[in-house]
């Protein structure tokens, strides 16, 4: 019963480099003390984001 499904190396990539780029975002933001509602590319992403759910 065991099913081995063959990872892809290429999704891999973009998943590490997606939650890499969501870990510097945030230490950036702390370490500047900008606040996130001034950044309008900050703004774009998570309005877009929110109509997506």
């Amino acid at each position: 019963m065991e099913t081995s499904k063959a990872r892809i190396p290429y999704l891999d990539f973009l998943k590490f480099f997606a939650i890499g780029s969501v870990l510097l975002g945030h230490s950036v933001e702390q370490l500047t003390g900008n606040d996130y509602w001034d950044n309008p590319i900050w703004s774009f992403i998570y309005l877009n984001s929110a109509t997506l759910l």
